[in-house]
């Protein structure tokens, strides 16, 4: 279930959106992540540095599918 949502034009990669995404997460539940580290699952569109550096500043530990693990699931 989404928990944020930041819209953008289709031309646009997921992986470039990352931050802006989590910013819009509930005031509440980034709180409650600033005393527990939380678990945050992403489709592949969210690999690369620029998401897992994201990912980390707002304290969340990423669970990133590869390709190809998605349609084997």
């Amino acid at each position: 279930m989404p928990i944020g949502l930041f819209v953008a034009g289709a031309n646009r990669h997921d992986s470039k959106l990352t931050r802006e995404t989590l910013e819009t997460i509930p005031k509440w539940i980034r709180e409650k992540g600033k005393k527990i580290k939380q678990n945050m699952r992403a489709d592949s569109g969210y690999a690369g540095d620029e998401s897992e550096k994201a990912f980390d500043d707002y304290l969340y530990n990423a669970h990133v599918r590869s390709r190809g693990e998605e349609k084997s699931s």
